[in-house]
């Protein structure tokens, strides 16, 4: 786990939006596509916190550089994340690139998020 202070480093080309930004960070050590930093945070996780305009270059450009769309475990699982944080269209970049789970296992994640769109989606019903 990489300390707090490098942590804000790495995160905060996420958190401004520029890709272009974070790649010497992954040219220099692509282990932090799937490392856990801080709080159990990745990179994943920090670049969910946004838009999905803003999160989705970020979200390719991790799957694009090898990052594991199942994460790292089951608590910090990106597709459970996306489920819980952001849209469809979302969720739907991580299932084209492998990231695996039951249709309806997120669904409760989605309904006390109060995530609908992602109800409606993870469901299959028109609300």
């Amino acid at each position: 786990m990489i300390n707090t202070g490098r942590y804000e480093i790495v995160f905060a080309p996420i958190r401004s939006g520029s890709v272009e930004a974070f790649k010497p960070f992954v040219e220099a050590e692509p282990a932090i596509l799937d490392q856990e930093f801080g709080h159990g945070e990745t990179c994943f996780m920090e670049a969910l916190r946004h838009t999905p305009e803003r999160a989705i270059p970020f979200i390719n450009f991790l799957l694009e550089q090898g990052a594991d769309p199942n994460g790292c475990e089951e608590d910090v699982a990106p597709l459970k994340f996306a489920v819980l944080t952001s849209s469809p269209d979302v969720v739907e970049i991580f299932e084209r690139h492998g990231a695996t789970a039951d249709n309806l296992k997120y669904l409760p994640w989605a309904v006390s998020s109060g995530n609908f769109p992602m109800v409606r989606y993870e469901s299959g019903w028109s609300l």
